[in-house]
């Protein structure tokens, strides 16, 4: 929370986290029912600061965290995501920045870095405009995925 050294724990299911089909066999990299990590969050939503979320699979020793920071009243964001599958980790860093904000429209830049072959490197790069009617737009500018 904002202005506080206190972590506050919020208990999630995998039934309050995931969107899971019927039958759907559970799994650390199921569909989320929400890419926001604050749409998880019910009270003080305004307040919070950072967020951390470990999803892990104790028979598979699979994990996946998200470690996010906001900042300028929640507009920007980082977010660290990091994926331990079958021993190996992979980490990817995911910048998403309010570059305009005026009454016509908004526009974020949004960055994503992954590790290639020993270097921070970028592999996705766009701009996302919103305009005040709620129309939503991407430039790409990069879209390289990850492959080491």
């Amino acid at each position: 929370m904002i202005q506080s050294d206190i972590w506050l724990s919020v208990p999630l299911t995998a039934n309050d986290y995931f969107d899971l089909d019927t039958n759907e066999e559970l799994e650390v990299w199921s569909v989320p029912k929400s890419n926001k990590l604050l749409d998880y969050i019910k009270n003080y939503r305004e307040n919070v600061e950072s967020i951390v979320l470990t999803i892990s699979d104790s028979v598979k020793h699979d994990k996946l965290t998200f470690k996010q920071k906001f900042w300028n009243n929640q507009q920007n964001y980082l977010i660290e995501s990091i994926e331990e599958k079958q021993g190996r980790s992979d980490i990817e860093l995911i910048f998403q920045i309010l570059v305009q904000d005026n009454s016509d429209e908004e526009i974020w830049e949004l960055i994503r870095l992954s590790r290639i072959n020993g270097l921070l490197s970028p592999t996705f790069h766009s701009f996302i405009t919103e305009s005040q009617t709620g129309l939503i737009s991407e430039k790409i500018i990069l879209n390289q995925p990850h492959i080491e």
